[in-house]
């Protein structure tokens, strides 16, 4: 099951890279990338976001006392904005539009991480544009060892019983800048990464029994409804990464009953145009959707970790091997991560042939702590970087 359900702080300095790709990825371009560019900032950075553009970088800088927060970096203007009363915030997530950013904070602010104990070990091979190596960890749950045991996966936060986590809004291109609070009906234990449809007006986040979807009202984020599979016993896990179209119907998580064993868990899609809940893939996590909610990506689990792609009913498209996809607004790529790099896959999926040419471009040969954030059309990637 893919939660890590992380406070920043605890593994070490990170700085946050963004790869500027030359021309936006197209299937037989052979587009090169862009040497990366480093977002100069005070605090140790994580858990990147992107805008369609790009323009927008949306991250998590944790100080020197180990506190963290939400950060927002304009790259026309060259500005960064620490975000008001985002102090405990990890994971942030950012609206297509750049407007709207949501992160959530875990229940029981000083409490520690768990002891870590022995973890796989990742190997990151030299590169001649390899981004800082140093950082800290991101709840988004994925081991980046792509080869790695599914069933080692990195330990829970401690948290105080009866403890309640918190889910913020910014609506940053208001003058001033106005935080909320966004409140569940059920106080959750814990919150996932927060996902926001393109203009803000949709916010999905995973309270770890169910995917809780809000939408923006006059009042203020209205929660509307829950998504969870069937009643299984024991109940399913639902992991921590979600996603959300542009217009806020499709909403894609994984879930299982198990959160120590991957295989165990299946990557659902909601559709709320139609009242639906599906099964996109079992023995699958990790989902990211496109813009148009047609095409997911995911990390298949079978003896190793395999990207793929699904569009509707037709058949899987395993990409190779990898953790942590995610797809661009337009659905024509997925960046990931392998063992020791981050790629983008690209296809056309305009001839009869949906993905009938594929290039794979090598970005950066290091890996990363939170995996890597993609704008619209794979113009920009931001990463950071594994300790």
């Amino acid at each position: 099951m893919d939660r890590r359900w992380f406070r920043l702080g605890v593994a070490g300095a990170l700085a946050l890279g963004v790869l500027l790709v030359a021309d936006p990825f197209g299937a037989s371009s052979g587009a090169q990338s862009a040497p990366p560019v480093t977002i100069a900032n005070v605090g140790s950075d994580t858990a990147p976001a992107l805008s369609d553009d790009g323009a927008i970088v949306a991250f998590a800088s944790v100080d020197d006392q180990g506190v963290s927060t939400i950060v927002v970096h304009d790259r026309r203007t060259e500005v960064t904005t620490p975000l008001p009363e985002s102090v405990g915030g990890t994971s942030p997530a950012v609206s297509g539009d750049g407007c709207t950013v949501a992160w959530s904070v875990a229940g029981e602010p000083g409490n520690e991480q768990v002891d870590p104990g022995p973890q796989p070990s990742t190997t990151v091979a030299a590169g001649d544009e390899a981004l800082p190596d140093d950082g800290t960890e991101r709840d988004d749950g994925a081991n980046p060892d792509s080869g790695a045991d599914p069933d080692v996966v990195d330990p829970q936060p401690l948290l105080a019983p009866n403890t309640t986590a918190k889910l913020f809004v910014a609506e940053r291109c208001a003058d001033p800048i106005v935080t909320t609070e966004v409140t569940p009906k059920v106080p959750p234990a814990e919150l996932g990464t927060p996902a926001v449809s393109r203009d803000g007006a949709v916010l999905v986040v995973s309270s770890g029994t169910a995917v809780v979807r809000f939408d923006r009202t006059a009042a203020g984020y209205q929660e509307m409804t829950t998504l969870a599979p069937d009643p299984m016993q024991p109940p399913a896990v639902v992991g921590s990464q979600v996603d959300v179209s542009d217009d806020g119907t499709v909403v894609v998580f994984s879930a299982g009953i198990d959160p120590l064993d991957p295989t165990t868990s299946s990557v659902y899609r909601s559709d709320a145009a139609v009242d639906t809940l599906s099964v996109v893939a079992p023995s699958a996590h990790q989902p990211s959707v496109s813009g148009d909610g047609a095409v997911i990506a995911y990390t298949a689990i079978d003896v190793a970790s395999t990207v793929t792609i699904r569009n509707g009913d037709a058949p899987a498209v395993p990409l190779g091997a990898g953790v942590r996809p995610q797809i661009s607004g337009d659905g024509n790529h997925v960046v990931y991560e392998t063992e020791s790099a981050v790629q983008v896959t690209s296809w056309t999926g305009d001839d009869v042939v949906a993905f009938e040419t594929v290039d794979t471009v090598t970005l950066a040969d290091t890996s990363t702590a939170s995996g890597p954030a993609v704008d619209r059309y794979a113009t920009t990637i931001a990463t950071d970087v594994a300790p």
